[in-house]
């Protein structure tokens, strides 16, 4: 009997050995599992030197995106001091042409009245009174208004044509080499009279 006891004590020493080497051998494939999945998420040295690069990039990237941020901003400024600018300018140029159309306009009307005073300063024609040699009489013209008893025609007066003060005058008789510049008709005539 003792080399029965002998023999079961060996057979449940064994059969307790074979569990805790079931589970020696769980616990090993679940670290396999473990292990598996921890290489599996590690990243390759390439990938973690490319992944490296790129961010040393961001960097660079994030300097050239505050330069870019700093020139627009710089020319959003130019720009609307070059809008500005040409605003006023548009308003000087306007207020300019307004002056010159001004400066026209009364000068047209000075010409006008020139002219008027000229037209009536010119003597009228008025028909001579000639004695008609025959008793009949000659049929009076018809005289468009009933206010004047003369008919006057007006005459048309060639205006001259205005040198301007910067125009100058060349005697073409000269030979050239004593050339001088002359006054103009307009300088001329505001010229004192010696």
């Amino acid at each position: 009997m003792a080399s029965l006891q002998v023999a079961t004590d060996i057979v449940s020493t064994i059969s307790t050995l074979e569990n805790d080497l079931a589970g020696i051998a769980q616990a090993q494939n679940k670290l396999l599992e473990v292990i598996l999945k921890a290489q599996a998420s590690i990243v390759p040295n390439q990938e973690l030197n490319a992944i490296k690069s790129n961010m040393n990039k961001v960097a660079v990237y994030n300097t050239k995106l505050l330069s870019l941020k700093a020139t627009m901003s710089m020319l959003t400024g130019r720009s609307k001091q070059l809008k500005d600018r040409a605003a006023k300018l548009q308003e000087l140029k306007m207020k300019y042409l307004s002056e010159i159309d001004d400066i026209r306009k009364l000068e047209r009307e000075k010409d006008q009245n020139i002219a008027a005073k000229n037209s009536l300063s010119t003597p009228t024609l008025t028909p001579s009174p000639i004695a008609p040699s025959s008793p009949t009489a000659m049929p009076s013209p018809l005289i468009p208004s009933a206010t004047s008893s003369s008919t006057t025609i007006p005459k048309l007066v060639k205006k001259k044509k205005k040198t301007k003060a910067r125009q100058v005058l060349i005697d073409d008789g000269d030979d050239g080499r004593s050339w001088t510049p002359k006054k103009s008709l307009s300088q001329q005539e505001l010229a004192p009279k010696k």
